[in-house]
């Protein structure tokens, strides 16, 4: 199809025309997902298959599934590399992997070793994405890491988890935080990323201990990675993802009006270990 054929679309309310059937068209506009055209990719893949699974839900469970399957394989395209166009691909991917994990966590349709399955493809897409940048000039946004900090997200609101699961998750999250980075966040990745924690908080399947335990690896990180005196700008680059997504967490934890008691308790500690980080 033809740009104006997405481009009625859009200009209808993003409604799937009469007497076209949903999957043809879904099939060419995750096609589009790795585009260099921003317009095809963002304007109209992203953007209309974000109206049809969430707002009309046009798919079918099974639908989505075979939609699933798609998308976890392009997360492995290019994976690795830095500063190419494949990252188009796969952060798109990884963004439509999250509405239909959106969608599931209110239908339902997706059993527990499915939805196993794609966290662990999500946590380690997350851990292996070394793209970090968020806006490519004149080929409009790549955002990999915000994305794939959705997708696990919204993973994480599965009632289907076990708490060494979302235990599993906080790991991750960790690990890719302290990975040696060239370029600090530029663009709210702590903020996206901080909502993951947000999520498995609000889930209460975990202790306020975990969560101590947890918070805790980044002050033994700084404490083993001190600069003593000498600038590494590695180093400062991931110490101020880390001091931002902390500041990050702890603001949306304010932020948000009903926490379980095990947040609140965890809250205190937090603030310690951010005091770390701060001048």
């Amino acid at each position: 199809m033809d740009k104006a054929f997405w481009q009625e679309i859009v200009d209808n309310h993003y409604k799937l025309p009469e007497k076209q059937a949903v999957m043809p068209l879904t099939e060419e506009l995750l096609n589009y997902l790795g585009e260099v055209d921003r317009d095809l990719r963002d304007k109209y893949a992203y953007e209309i298959l974000a109206r049809w699974l969430v707002l009309y839900r046009y798919h079918e469970p099974d639908q989505m599934r075979e939609m699933i399957q798609w998308l976890l394989e392009q997360l492995h395209v290019g994976l690795g590399e830095q500063e190419t166009n494949t990252v188009f691909l796969r952060s798109n991917a990884a963004a439509v992997l999250a509405l239909i994990m959106y969608r599931n966590d209110r239908e339902h349709f997706l059993d527990e070793i499915e939805v196993s399955a794609i966290l662990d493809k999500a946590k380690s897409y997350l851990i292996e994405e070394r793209d970090t940048r968020a806006y490519v000039e004149n080929m409009g946004w790549a955002n990999a890491i915000a994305n794939a900090a959705s997708l696990l997200r919204y993973i994480a609101f599965n009632q289907n988890l076990s708490p060494s699961e979302l235990q599993g998750i906080l790991d991750t999250l960790t690990n890719k935080l302290m990975q040696p980075v060239n370029a600090p966040f530029a663009h709210d990745e702590e903020d996206r990323l901080a909502k993951i924690v947000l999520a498995i908080l609000t889930r209460d399947a975990l202790t306020s201990f975990d969560f101590v335990d947890w918070v805790k690896r980044f002050s033994e990180w700084k404490t083993e990675h001190h600069e003593n005196g000498v600038y590494n700008a590695v180093y400062s680059h991931t110490y101020q993802n880390i001091k931002h997504f902390l500041r990050a967490l702890y603001t949306h934890m304010d932020l948000t009006i009903r926490l379980p008691f095990s947040a609140q308790e965890f809250k205190p500690e937090l603030l310690e270990v951010l005091r770390d980080f701060s001048l």
